[in-house]
């Protein structure tokens, strides 16, 4: 068992050293990054819960196994390209929903960050209440939490609840020994928001085009002029094809598209991007004005 800890250390430990120089921030200085890897390797061995500083003034209380944010520990913006289109995208007149939000990286960013409200939905319990403590550390009053999952229709539906960042909900058929909670469903279009959303994240461990069904309404509605998706397989489990999410937005006049944050331009793509992020986007031309009419945002006193 102590060999199958070590090897798997030793593999996590390598990749981020690879990753380090290639990541946009993490390659910009290589010490700071290591040191930042290692600070975390020996501050979760020897704390339950850190509160660390992450982006400006930030914070997350993180703790050992936090795999879905430790990345951004180490490299600021860990999904790089996604991360900075919402900072450069978004700004305090836009509302922006997560659906999907684990313990809060993408809503930092939108609510710390862009000053945009927020809207997050994240089922899993022990990761809502870690987005809680993130939102209360950071005195965030512009973000509206929901302890509940996505879906098509209102309703219940059974989510399993030891699997980190991968848990995801269970379809009528499935049959498993996993651990699981009952949870409310609710579509977007049932919720009343502050605004019309302009931008939103889905990342559902699969049941992405659950999600998109169950907000037609606001797909419809001129003001949403993008949608960052996840896909990464697991499509099948709900008995969807990959490409029946490309299918549906296209149905919308959402397009797929790659973004360049250093030349902040767009490239059109055919496919879907397999297992990562998609951005979609409507009216690309509305999408780029508002990108280079924002000001310069500095992160780690990197201007970027």
């Amino acid at each position: 068992m102590h060999l199958n800890k070590n090897m798997k250390f030793f593999k996590v430990i390598t990749s981020l050293i690879k990753t380090t120089f290639t990541h946009p921030i993490g390659q910009k200085n290589i010490f700071k990054t290591f040191f930042r890897i290692l600070r975390w390797q020996i501050v979760s061995r020897i704390k339950n819960n850190s509160i660390e500083n992450w982006l400006n003034d930030l914070k997350v209380i993180c703790q050992s196994g936090d795999t879905g944010f430790t990345g951004n520990l180490y490299f600021g913006l860990y999904d790089y390209d996604d991360m900075r289109f919402i900072i450069d995208f978004l700004d305090d007149k836009d509302t922006f929903l997560d659906v999907g939000s684990n313990v809060g990286a993408y809503s930092l960013i939108s609510a710390g960050i862009c000053k945009s409200k927020t809207y997050c939905f994240e089922p899993n319990s022990k990761n809502y209440s870690k987005l809680l403590k993130n939102l209360e550390i950071n005195a965030l009053t512009n973000v509206f939490p929901f302890n509940l999952a996505i879906s098509e229709k209102k309703g219940f539906m059974r989510f399993s609840s030891n699997l980190g960042p991968e848990n995801y909900l269970l379809s009528t058929t499935e049959d498993s020994d996993i651990e699981v909670d009952l949870l409310e469903t609710r579509d977007l279009d049932s919720f009343t928001f502050i605004s019309l959303p302009t931008f939103i994240k889905i990342d559902v461990e699969g049941h992405e085009l659950s999600v998109l069904k169950g907000s037609n309404k606001i797909l419809q509605c001129e003001e949403l002029l993008g949608i960052l998706v996840e896909i990464n397989g697991n499509q099948s489990r709900y008995g969807f094809e990959e490409d029946s999410i490309e299918n549906y937005l296209n149905k919308y006049n959402f397009l797929p598209y790659t973004y360049n944050p250093k030349e902040k331009n767009f490239f059109r793509i055919d496919n879907i991007i397999p297992k990562g992020n998609t951005l979609f986007i409507r009216d690309l031309q509305k999408v780029k004005e508002k990108i280079i009419s924002k000001k310069t945002v500095k992160l780690w006193n990197m201007k970027l």
